[in-house]
């Protein structure tokens, strides 16, 4: 990171080894997972729920795909994203104004 302003909010695992191995003998596909996940809004205060929150871990993870990523494609469509809102929010403040 070149600015730390960040650099508390992330840490490593101290077994990230095993951890690293546990997930891949899931062979999980690129997404977003949850640990303690719930599939039903109603069922987020059952007992088996709770039980599950209490007994730890919940985890956001996100699994990207193989390989070394490439930030500059990212990067690009951000830069893109950015300049479609400002012309829409520029076109936005000169109609309503």
């Amino acid at each position: 990171m070149v600015i730390r302003w960040h650099a508390s909010d992330y840490n490593g695992f101290a077994n990230e080894d095993a951890v690293r191995a546990a997930i891949r003998a899931g062979n999980p596909v690129p997404s977003r997972y949850f640990a303690s996940f719930c599939s039903k809004m109603k069922d987020m205060g059952s007992e088996a729920m709770l039980q599950k929150y209490r007994e730890r871990p919940v985890a956001h993870v996100t699994i990207g795909p193989t390989g070394v990523p490439v930030l500059g494609k990212f990067l690009g469509q951000w830069m893109v994203w950015a300049l479609v809102v400002s012309t829409v929010a520029a076109y936005l403040a000169v109609r309503i104004y």
